[in-house]
């Protein structure tokens, strides 16, 4: 339940990741901002939940090293430099032992 929460709040909320188009004047779910996409966006967008995820978009990973992983991919669109491309991102967290 933890990770969809997570992974709902990356893919929907402006204040994590998501990319606001000022023109628009909105954020534009399932669209991340790639200058957003830092460590100390990440620490700061999850500071009341202690789950370990990491996250990655092509070459480029974020977050925690996570043993024993469970993945989980979504189709995105990455701003970058003012153009806007089809990716993917891929969540990691633990895998829960219980």
């Amino acid at each position: 339940m933890i990770d969809e929460i997570m992974i709902a709040k990356i893919l929907y909320s402006p204040e994590c990741f998501v990319y606001y188009d000022t023109e628009l004047q909105r954020a534009v779910p399932g669209t991340i901002d790639g200058t957003k996409f830092t460590q100390t966006q990440l620490d700061n967008c999850f500071t009341l939940i202690t789950k370990d995820i990491s996250f990655a978009i092509k070459d480029a990973s974020i977050g925690a090293n996570i043993m024993n992983p469970k993945e989980v991919t979504k189709p995105i669109f990455l701003v970058t430099e003012g153009k806007t491309v089809a990716s993917t991102l891929t969540f990691t967290f633990e895998e829960s032992t219980c």
